[in-house]
């Protein structure tokens, strides 16, 4: 059996933190991965440079949320396929001409999010459906955690910052998966306190949701300082 070779990655923004703790120490333990190429504007070195680089078969973006749109997109041009972290995009147009612009190059577009395939994920999915708790009636999700630096961009809305693009996928997408069917309704509420109102990013904020046959759901996803 031939063993195919690994899959060669290109990284930007190879110091941020999501990169140095989690992404990269990955790829270089897997051996069907080999980091071939890293950019940092920080070193004085090239995005464009390294998308331009035929050795790259996969760039892995985990720039601030503000520019994934253009990186993917500019990686897809360039014929790479894109790991993107997540919020995939700062809105649904943003994803949808991500998505297109992957589909038109004929390259992947995937998110960096690893919950759904953590095998406790797969443990609950397989015990909801299962049907053993009965229908479901009430879910409620949190996240939460301290932000500490003033100056991270995710206190900065134009960057793409906030509790709900950062953390809220942790908080949504579970109950999506519980209920198995879209939501009816939407209803969402933020709390505005002088430390956030001053950092100027948007505010920690909670959701609920109606599904068919369910009672409404909730979820919050505070991010305080």
């Amino acid at each position: 059996m031939t063993i195919p070779p690994p899959v060669r990655w290109g990284v930007l923004a190879p110091t941020a933190r999501i990169a140095r703790l989690a992404v990269l120490p990955a790829l270089e333990a897997s051996p069907k991965c080999e980091v071939v190429a890293t950019a940092s504007q920080s070193r004085g070195e090239s995005y464009d440079q390294l998308l331009d680089d035929p050795e790259v078969e996969v760039v892995y973006i985990p720039l601030p949320n503000n520019l994934h749109a253009e990186w993917t997109m500019r990686a897809a041009a360039a014929g790479k396929h894109v790991l993107c972290e997540k919020p995939l995009a700062c809105s649904a147009d943003e994803a949808r001409d991500m998505a297109l612009a992957c589909q038109k190059a004929g390259v992947l577009l995937m998110e960096a999010y690893m919950t759904p395939f953590h095998p406790r994920s797969a443990m609950v999915a397989d015990v909801l459906r299962s049907g053993r708790l009965g229908s479901l009636r009430f879910g409620r999700t949190a996240f939460t955690g301290v932000l500490e630096p003033p100056d991270d961009h995710r206190w900065r809305p134009e960057m793409g910052g906030g509790a709900l693009l950062d953390v809220g996928i942790y908080c949504v997408a579970p109950l999506l998966m519980a209920a198995a069917r879209p939501p009816i309704g939407i209803s969402a509420a933020a709390a505005v306190t002088g430390s956030t109102s001053a950092a100027g990013s948007p505010p920690p904020s909670s959701a609920r949701s109606r599904h068919p046959s369910a009672r409404p759901s909730s979820s919050s996803a505070p991010m305080p300082c």
